[in-house]
């Protein structure tokens, strides 16, 4: 049975929608930042022997006071080691450009020993502990899953008009049957020679990392999840860390 599972949490955007000072993995959300809410849920769970944070590397000094204090270690991937010491050490990375450039930088960073990766966006800071279990006992069993939500809203495909005066599309059709449209959400999860491979062919306009597996021809099992896993992308979703 694979054991050793890495967390590879993606924090390294530049925020730019949010329209803020502070990026999003740095924002207060019930006095903890963002991005300590995903490393606690993870951290609480045995099977994952590591967490690699792939950070913006101007938040490099922000990162590690964040690591502190939840009594990691804290490890560059140069080398560099804390003196603290865990069960579960965090490796902190310094992203790329694009979101599959940097998760591509932390494959290249999780350990040998590692059997399973899962991929979280740092901006989805309400992951439910059981959802992840629930993920890593179907990719154990399947190699590949993603947590995910059935659509509840009705779905318009659209196209631009062609008189360029009038901005907004028209609808071009109505995607249906519905109960088969499902709406991705994090962490994805992949054997670790399944994830390897499809990040050799990336494409760094994919939206999500189950994509680039899917053109491998593997199959992909959905785990349903949580509405609540909501993702912080523009200052609306803000309110929510006032609520």
């Amino acid at each position: 049975m694979i054991r050793d599972i890495s967390v590879i949490i993606v924090a390294a955007g530049e925020s730019k929608r949010l329209k803020s000072k502070v990026r999003k993995p740095y924002l207060l959300l019930k006095d903890r930042p963002v991005l300590r809410h995903s490393i606690d849920v993870f951290k609480s769970i045995p099977s994952v022997r590591e967490i690699v944070v792939v950070i913006n590397k101007k938040d490099t000094e922000r990162a590690e006071r964040i690591i502190r204090r939840v009594s990691c270690v804290v490890r560059r991937a140069s080398g560099h080691r804390a003196d603290i010491s865990t069960l579960t050490p965090i490796l902190l990375v310094i992203g790329g450009k694009t979101r599959s450039e940097s998760v591509r930088n932390g494959l290249e960073q999780v350990s040998v020993l590692t059997g399973i990766v899962l991929i979280h966006d740092a901006a989805r800071p309400f992951v439910n502990r059981a959802d992840v279990i629930g993920l890593i006992k179907e990719v154990r069993r399947t190699g590949a899953a993603i947590l995910a939500i059935s659509v509840a809203d009705t779905i318009k495909m659209t196209e631009e008009r062609k008189n360029h005066k009038r901005k907004n599309p028209i609808i071009k059709n109505t995607v249906t049957p519905r109960e088969s449209l499902w709406s991705a959400q994090t962490p994805q999860g992949f054997r670790k020679d399944i994830i390897a491979k499809a990040y050799q062919y990336r494409q760094d306009s994919a939206t999500d990392d189950a994509f680039l597996v899917e053109r491998l021809g593997v199959p992909v099992s959905i785990v349903p999840g949580s509405a609540n896993n909501i993702k912080i992308t523009t200052k609306a979703d803000c309110n929510i860390l006032t609520d």
